[in-house]
């Protein structure tokens, strides 16, 4: 930021503004400071001056123009609203543009009448001080009407006006509003009122005061405070407040705090609006200022909702007449005033600016202090309430188990992120109005104005400020407490699941205890069983050796038969011939034929047997003849056993596939 340098001591001196088109367009002189372009429009603003400054306090003269004023002289194509969002386009693109452009979409959409507004949320309070008399223009008006009457010449050598306030409140601001607004603001008020707007759509905190760092001194005020409002579902505050573009989910069921109400026949069923109330002063001096003010919801709520449905009605056939506050048959300032208390008479204007700007922030403080009271000791007892029944091990209750405690734990982890959702929000809020009552803050610039005004209202009012930020802070402080208890409540439940869940440990460790020492046994069980397997196993293996034994002896004694039989059975045949008296072969029985006999029959009868060995070992015989053929008729016999083997099992496997079959079947 750049120093302060000295102001020359010229009141109006003039400022220029250059086209931004392709065709150049002469410089355009409006009457207005030079610093007044760079200083308002790209709301570059310094906030630390300690005292107000002396030539504000001056009737100076008039010599702004209407902010569109500019774009017609230049012969700019655009439109208007994009035009009064950003006049000067650039290459980084804004967020508060873009809030803004979404806002106004959003609205477009939700719009009832293609044209205008089937009812008239706008009050003025437009009135001049001419030679010592007040006139002007107070009423209800739609959208189309505010701007003809804001066209009305207000400031300025034509009006002949001495002194000069314009009071603008709207409720329900949308896309023709400010639209309306736009077309009718002057070019110092521009910036502020650009500014005003996106806080008011965006949910912005601001309380301060703002006067050009250099330049021509104009100054300007601003109160924009966001508060949620507590009400039961269906009520006229919850079908009026318009969807904020950062709007939240978890506000809109409020089921898990179970908030009770008075009447046990009523519904319980609650949500929370985020509602906004923005005011912002803007003057050319303390003789000629304007104010707005913007709500996104009724400040009186009715609690009936067919009471309020059939007042709408009634008064949407008036002209003009629609949200009016009046009590007693006075009509109320509706930027200085509820509809309940501080009523501030439209017959009694205050002139002031800063003593003004001090009792509508007065208003809106205590507005946002009951809303935020109710909402915080609504919830504080619901709370309490429901960590009183979540401590269940100190209050003499049995632990139900942990899907209980599980559940109890949810709803305490979504209570606890609701309350740090809501203690942020309200932070904001009160770092944002301690900062304008700080010994240091914005609220200095209204100490010489104190010593100049001989009544105690001044000082009453700052009074009341200083208490409702005070209050507020108590509320805070309930709400961080609330967040501790809700700790303290977390921790004894873990503490409690972490003793259940040792409970259940344990008891799994017994049972799996248990099932270990059944394991040992059967293990021992087994361990016997498989030693006598083992001790029937060596029986049988030294069985088996014997019976090994006994088949080697048979062998051997069948192997000494059967050499026995080659050696006695030619001699057997050979005795049995010579002891025949008739001759059957040509040779004569003589002791060396019967010995060539002998052993030419045991040579044959060698070779037949060693034949038939070869004829077995070598051919593999198929068949009954065969087998009787070669001799082998053991190997019949065990064919036969493995045929009659394969044919049982055979039998058996087609068994098996039937009874599937008929399992499948069934």
């Amino acid at each position: 930021m750049q120093e302060v340098c000295p102001e020359e001591p010229c009141d109006s001196p003039s400022f220029h503004v250059t086209s931004t088109s392709a065709t150049p367009v002469d410089a355009v002189h409006f009457g207005v400071p030079d610093t007044l372009d760079e200083s308002l429009s790209s709301d570059v603003y310094h906030n630390k001056i300690s005292t107000w400054d002396a030539r504000l306090f001056k009737h100076r003269e008039f010599h702004d123009k209407e902010f569109f004023a500019v774009k017609k002289s230049l012969k700019i194509d655009r439109d208007d609203l994009d035009y009064f969002l950003e006049p000067n386009p650039s290459s980084i693109p804004s967020w508060k543009v873009e809030c803004i452009k979404r806002f106004c979409s959003r609205e477009s959409v939700r719009s009832l009448g293609p044209t205008d507004d089937p009812t008239a949320r706008a009050w003025v309070d437009a009135r001049a001080f001419r030679r010592r008399s007040v006139d002007g223009n107070i009423g209800m008006f739609r959208s189309s009407e505010l701007q003809e009457v804001l066209t009305e010449t207000r400031f300025g050598e034509s009006a002949y006006t001495d002194t000069y306030r314009q009071l603008i409140h709207v409720t329900h601001l949308n896309e023709r509003y400010i639209r309306a607004l736009a077309k009718t603001v002057w070019y110092h008020q521009a910036g502020a009122l650009r500014d005003a707007i996106f806080k008011h759509v965006d949910r912005e905190a601001s309380l301060r005061v703002y006067i050009p760092y250099s330049g021509f001194k104009v100054f300007q005020f601003e109160c924009h405070l966001p508060y949620p409002a507590l009400r039961k579902r269906g009520s006229s505050t919850a079908r009026n407040a318009l969807p904020d573009i950062r709007s939240r989910k978890s506000w809109s069921d409020l089921s898990f705090l179970h908030l009770s109400t008075d009447s046990p026949d009523e519904d319980g069923d609650y949500i929370i609006c985020e509602l906004h109330s923005s005011f912002f002063l803007s003057g050319w001096d303390e003789s000629k200022w304007a104010a707005y003010g913007f709500t996104n919801a009724d400040l009186d709520d009715e609690e009936d909702g067919e009471e309020d449905e059939a007042t709408l009605d009634d008064e949407e056939g008036k002209e003009g007449d629609y949200d009016v506050y009046e009590t007693d048959g006075t009509l109320e300032d509706h930027l200085a005033s509820d509809g309940k208390e501080g009523v501030v008479p439209q017959e009694h204007p205050v002139w002031d600016p800063r003593l003004y700007f001090l009792q509508v922030t007065d208003l809106r403080l205590r507005t946002v202090r009951k809303e935020w009271t109710y909402l915080v000791l609504k919830v504080s007892k619901s709370v309490k309430d429901q960590n009183d029944d979540l401590t269940y091990p100190f209050s003499g209750k049995p632990f139900s188990g942990t899907a209980k405690a599980e559940m109890s734990l949810a709803r305490l982890t979504k209570t606890m992120n609701f309350l740090n959702e809501l203690r942020q929000d309200f932070l904001v809020t009160i770092g944002t109005c301690e900062r304008f009552v700080a010994p240091n803050g914005d609220h200095t610039y209204f100490h010489d104005r104190e010593e100049q005004v001989s009544s105690s209202s001044l000082r009453s009012i700052s009074g009341s400020i200083e208490y409702s930020v005070k209050c507020l802070r108590d509320l805070e402080r309930r709400l961080a407490s609330l967040e501790e208890s809700c700790q303290s409540s977390k921790k004894i439940i873990e503490l409690c699941m972490g003793i259940q869940h040792h409970k259940e440990s344990v008891l799994l460790n017994q049972e799996q205890n248990a099932l270990s020492r059944q394991q040992i046994a059967l293990s021992r069980v087994a361990n016997e069983l498989s030693k006598e397997a083992n001790a029937l196993t060596r029986e049988s293996n030294s069985i088996a050796a014997e019976n090994r034994r006994v088949a080697a002896a048979n062998n051997l004694n069948a192997a000494l038969m059967v050499n026995m039989n080659q050696f006695i059975t030619p001699v057997v045949v050979v005795v049995g011939y010579f002891s025949i008296e008739e001759e059957i072969f040509g040779f004569r029985k003589t002791s060396s034929s019967f010995l060539i006999s002998v052993a030419v029959l045991f040579v044959v009868l060698y070779i037949i047997n060693l034949s038939i060995f070869l004829l077995r070992h070598q051919l593999k015989p198929k068949g009954i003849f065969a087998s009787i053929l070669t001799g082998q008729l053991d190997q019949l016999i065990l064919d036969r056993r493995e045929h009659g083997t394969s044919t049982l099992s055979l039998e058996d496997g087609s068994k098996v596939r039937s009874d599937e079959e008929r399992r499948a079947g069934v």
